[in-house]
């Protein structure tokens, strides 16, 4: 199930699941070791996206030129 939710690039939100759901707990320990790293990887990613965001915001902002994100964009 690990290999097919990476491979689907789905483990970040099964992590996420099972955090909101308070299983993580039930869970063998190598599963949560992957479900650990998965969400630690989607946090980096997130941060990384916020970051490119602000600067393109920023950047548009001196130029005058409206911003608009769209859906699909992170």
């Amino acid at each position: 199930a690990i290999s097919c939710a990476r491979r689907t690039k789905l483990l970040s939100r099964v992590a996420c699941i099972a955090a909101e759901q308070s299983t993580e707990g039930q869970l063998p320990a190598k599963v949560r070791d992957h479900l650990d790293s998965a969400r630690c990887i989607a946090e980096s990613n997130k941060r990384s996206v916020f970051w490119e965001v602000r600067q393109i915001r920023k950047a548009l902002a001196s130029e005058g030129v409206t911003f608009i994100l769209l859906k699909g964009a992170a």
